[in-house]
């Protein structure tokens, strides 16, 4: 991911270089935007992440931003022995809907760092599906779905450069933990709890559309 990163940093900082100069006044108003990358979803499980924001500059420094997006990945684990065979599938989403103060530092007329602070409510769903095959006789399939859901707090850091008066292009890194009790229940009839941490650093690269 940090590959990814500075590739984001370089496009952008190219972009600020070389494109022509369409307006020298700083960005104010309202903004939509979409954004593609990837993203840390719980431990080494990372998936792609696509998104959608909407921006208000109430100054030329300073925004608020509004955004959401969804991201997955799964995983499956195939056992097999002389007279059966087991295929787990763990799959991962995650839904994201947040809140961020981001603050702008022009380095030119076309291209601006900035970063930010904020929170968000994090939604992450769990996937468990084990299927068997024994013999000639019919598979059996068990599924389990659970669910972590937490209010956290995350940080960002980005870079922006403009590619005509409406538009510009941007690459961000941002970061938030957040933390839930996943509970288990078991043919047994007893439940186990486990507080788990998910989320990490997410990539992304997008592209804004002022008003």
């Amino acid at each position: 991911m940090k590959r990814n990163m500075i590739l984001i940093i370089l496009v952008c900082v190219m972009a600020g270089n070389i494109l022509p100069v369409f307006s020298e006044e700083s960005r104010k108003g309202s903004s939509i935007g979409a954004h593609y990358g990837g993203a840390s979803l719980i431990g080494s499980n990372h998936g792609n992440l696509i998104g959608a924001e909407f921006m208000y500059r109430f100054k030329e420094r300073m925004a608020l931003r509004a955004e959401f997006s969804y991201s997955s990945t799964s995983s499956t684990f195939k056992t097999s022995g002389q007279y059966f065979t087991t295929t787990d599938t763990t799959s991962y989403s995650l839904f994201p809907v947040d809140f961020t103060f981001l603050y702008f530092v022009p380095v030119n007329n076309k291209f601006s760092a900035y970063f930010g602070a904020g929170g968000g409510y994090y939604s992450l769903s769990i996937k468990e599906e084990s299927q068997e095959q024994t013999g000639n006789s019919q598979s059996q399939q068990v599924t389990e779905t659970y669910k972590l859901n937490a209010l956290a707090p995350h940080l960002c850091l980005g870079f922006e450069a403009d590619i005509s008066k409406r538009f510009g292009i941007y690459g961000e890194t941002k970061y938030f933990v957040a933390k839930d009790t996943l509970v288990k229940n078991n043919t047994e009839s007893f439940s186990t709890e486990q507080d788990i941490n998910f989320g990490g650093p997410q990539l992304r690269i997008g592209i804004r559309f002022y008003f």
